[in-house]
């Protein structure tokens, strides 16, 4: 996700409900790029979401520092905005695409896929989606008991097997796991 974000304008983010998008984004991407030269600004569209954007771009960047703008949830464009505000959104993010020193980062449940292909921010390359599975197995048992290691308590092993069993099947269970 970093190196794409180094060589493209745009990077979506696509995946299930639960599938962690949003933790990929915030646990594990902006940590990494804080040391780099990015000024990182979010948001959430919502209902608002040119209001949204226009408290996300309010200061410039400071010099020498490239601007990545994180679109978290970017379904809510779609499912909350009316029409006329949805698609001026869109078309100011497409806008930014095409900026230079700009970077977006959207991140999208897969459920609207067939909205965004409708979208002014469509076409997207392959190079452009990265799009996640939920997780299972052990990359699911080290979702449970890694970010505890890290700081240092440690799961009981029952726990952790009960936890896997109860999320086996059920859809987006990482926000379950989480709580």
């Amino acid at each position: 996700l970093a190196r794409r974000l180094r060589h493209q304008d745009l990077v979506m983010v696509i995946g299930p409900s639960g599938s962690g998008k949003t933790s990929l984004v915030f646990a594990g991407l902006l940590p990494r790029l804080a040391a780099d030269a990015w000024e990182v600004r979010s948001l959430r569209p919502g209902a608002d979401p040119m209001g949204a954007l226009a408290g996300a771009l309010a200061e410039p960047p400071p010099p020498g520092r490239r601007l990545l703008l994180v679109v978290d949830q970017l379904e809510e464009v779609f499912a909350q905005a009316p029409a006329r505000e949805r698609d001026r959104f869109l078309a100011e993010l497409a806008r930014l695409r095409e900026a230079s020193g700009h970077r977006l980062l959207l991140t999208m449940r897969a459920d609207f896929y067939g909205d965004l292909m409708g979208s002014a921010l469509w076409p997207l390359t392959e190079a452009e989606r990265l799009e996640l599975t939920p997780l299972r197995d052990e990359r699911l048992r080290e979702a449970i008991t890694g970010p505890a290691a890290t700081v240092d308590v440690f799961v009981e092993p029952a726990l952790v097997e009960r936890l896997l069993t109860d999320a086996a099947a059920e859809p987006g269970v990482l926000p379950l796991l989480q709580e």
